[in-house]
């Protein structure tokens, strides 16, 4: 049994021991049947926070596997949650959380900010960047997890296409419950519209699990580009390494191309890639005397971090002879 997590459902698949999925078992959690879905490849249940047991029977078969929740959301509380976060309850109701929130947040440490209307009514009072300015954020992955190094460029025109040569702040929120307000560092373009930074995500930043805090470049206290990631202890499964060679006449010598992603299909950084050549057996030598020695080539190189990292092996370390390496 395998849990997956969409962030709404209770949502799973069921494996044999071959390790093949299971679409025809007989599951219950308190008597209560759950349906396999085709859509969705795996066993679902709606909107549910529940706890408990899981009977899981096949073949006259039954295994039993505990569940847990993170959070203690019943109908009644997730209904309320949903009620406050509604305009304009939410605004009537920060009357009483925003205080609550804000001392909080001084006790912790962290940054405090304005209540939600505040934004509201700043973006219908003055002009805000976003509305001047354009261009992207991006982030070296969509997901990370404590201790993983967040990468982002951007690149910031104005609306007539010229890139912008001010400098920048970059600040990191969090909303709600856990909120954060942390003003992290001044970036300056390295070329025109241009922006690069690096940022790791270690515990004094003080963000919580399963949260989507986002980043912000700011001028004078103003947006002009906001990117939220998702933050979370995920597993990562084995990085995948892949390598193709290519008969090229213009070169002079073999042709090899390398290439590592990790799980969510990025490239990997910093690292290098080892490529060592030896014969296994000669099977004929073309004049009298040959040495051969027993390790061709040896190399070292780092592999790119877009696309596939070319390396060309020189035919002059291949002996005079028919042999396999």
């Amino acid at each position: 049994m395998h849990v997956l997590n969409n962030q709404r459902d209770l949502l799973f698949t069921v494996t044999d021991r071959s390790g093949q999925s299971v679409s025809d078992a007989d599951i219950k959690i308190d008597n209560r049947k759950i349906a396999f879905r085709k859509r969705e490849n795996a066993y679902v249940i709606q909107k549910s926070n529940n706890h408990g047991i899981i009977a899981i029977t096949r073949d006259d078969h039954t295994s039993f596997f505990p569940i847990e929740r993170r959070r203690n959301n019943s109908f009644f509380v997730r209904t309320g949650k949903k009620m406050l976060g509604t305009f304009p309850i939410n605004h009537l109701a920060s009357v009483v959380i925003y205080p609550i929130r804000t001392i909080k947040n001084l006790v912790l440490g962290n940054g405090i900010s304005p209540p939600g209307i505040y934004y509201k009514a700043k973006n219908l009072i003055e002009p805000n960047y976003q509305k001047n300015w354009t261009g992207y954020l991006v982030f070296n992955k969509p997901m990370y997890k404590p201790g993983d190094t967040l990468r982002l460029k951007a690149f910031i025109t104005s609306k007539k296409g010229r890139p912008i040569k001010k400098n920048l702040t970059v600040h990191l929120f969090n909303y709600g419950r856990h909120a954060v307000n942390l003003k992290l560092d001044t970036l300056s373009p390295y070329r025109p519209g241009a922006y690069v930074y690096e940022l790791v995500l270690t515990d004094s930043l003080k963000l919580a699990l399963d949260t989507s805090p986002s980043i912000q470049l700011e001028h004078r206290h103003k947006t002009a580009l906001s990117q939220p990631f998702r933050f979370e202890q995920y597993e990562l499964k084995a990085n995948q390494f892949f390598a193709r060679s290519e008969n090229n006449r213009k070169e002079k010598g073999a042709v090899l191309y390398v290439k590592g992603t990790d799980s969510n299909d990025m490239p990997l950084y910093d690292v290098r890639t080892e490529i060592l050549i030896q014969p296994t057996t000669i099977n004929q030598v073309y004049q009298d005397k040959q040495f051969i020695a027993d390790t061709l080539w040896f190399h070292q190189q780092k592999l790119d971090a877009v696309g596939e990292t070319k390396i060309v092996i020189p035919d002059s370390v291949f002996p005079n002879a028919s042999s396999s390496s």
